[in-house]
């Protein structure tokens, strides 16, 4: 089954065994659907779930419609009589994810190099003008010898403002980056800046102005 680089994985739990208070839902379009029926988990049991593997195996899935998803990650939950599939969305028909008290999104945005992309996001606050979080990983080798070190991995956190339907622009945490996008109010957010104690390094106060900008876009 076709791939995209970008993707997030998520836990999706089919169900084989009939119950009464089964939940259908389709993953992907075309040739990828799969239609997955999940059931709410109402076990009380002190023991851990019991797996024919408790290892992901590689396998694949024959679907009623006679489609054919390969390859995929799968495990038997003998104790709850259902399979498990580590699966992975088409980014491209994600509206928004809800994970964790946490919202993600998949659209567009201008890396440094002024080149457009298409990444997921944290979106941070909501409106016409939106604050979103981007987080990628840099790795680093490790070294032998005496003065040597392990490999490792840094996660970085970048944030960015997105306008409408435009490809979202990386912004730091400081006034004068973040006024520079929103320059066509520039005067009116100076006046409110005047009026409000604003920390632009606290997230909450950048979506507080936010909200004001998308305020004074609309007039209402």
């Amino acid at each position: 089954m076709q791939r995209q680089l970008l993707l997030s994985a998520v836990f999706i739990f089919i169900t084989v065994a009939v119950s009464a208070q089964l939940h259908h839902v389709y993953i992907g379009k075309g040739a990828s659907t799969l239609y997955l029926s999940t059931a709410p988990e109402s076990s009380t049991s002190a023991f851990p779930d019991r797996y024919l593997n408790s290892e992901w195996k590689q396998g694949s899935v024959m679907t009623t419609q006679k489609t054919l998803l390969s390859p995929v990650k799968l495990r038997y939950n003998i104790s709850t009589n259902q399979f498990e599939v580590i699966s992975t969305l088409n980014p491209e028909a994600v509206k928004r994810i809800n994970i964790d008290g946490k919202v993600f999104v998949y659209t567009s945005f201008q890396n440094k190099k002024g080149v457009t992309g298409r990444s997921y996001f944290q979106l941070l606050s909501e409106g016409k003008t939106r604050l979103l979080l981007q987080r990628t990983v840099s790795r680093k080798a490790g070294k032998k010898g005496l003065y040597g070190y392990p490999p490792f991995e840094t996660v970085h956190e970048t944030y960015f403002i997105q306008k409408g339907d435009h490809p979202a622009v990386a912004v730091k945490r400081t006034q004068k980056s973040i006024l520079s996008v929103l320059s066509d109010r520039k005067k009116q957010l100076d006046e409110w800046l005047q009026q409000n104690n604003i920390n632009f390094y606290r997230v909450n106060d950048i979506v507080r102005l936010l909200k004001y900008y998308n305020h004074l876009k609309t007039g209402s």
